[in-house]
């Protein structure tokens, strides 16, 4: 995963899967800037909390979450194909 900045004023989060002889590009996310927002990676088998089913979880497999300053994170994962995103409420958002 990599993320970048556009002359637009955007940053655009890209993934890239091995696959041999080329890399295969997914555009995952495209936003305004945002001096706070980061990758973060969760391992396979790393701990997490599903605020949806409010059960914690291990990561089926390696995951990258998208943080914000002033949004609700966002989780990727590559399953069956297909990169499957969800939302990963902060904390603080549980309290409001």
């Amino acid at each position: 995963m990599i993320q970048i900045e556009t002359r637009e004023g955007k940053q655009v989060m890209i993934g890239f899967l091995d696959r041999g002889a080329r890399f295969e590009t997914h555009v995952l996310a495209t936003d305004s800037l945002d001096p706070f927002r980061y990758l973060l990676r969760m391992d396979k088998g790393s701990k997490d909390f599903d605020f949806t089913t409010l059960k914690p979880f291990r990561h089926p497999v390696d995951a990258v979450d998208l943080m914000y300053f002033d949004k609700t994170p966002l989780t990727f994962m590559y399953r069956k194909g297909v990169f499957r995103k969800m939302l990963s409420p902060a904390d603080e958002e549980m309290e409001k």
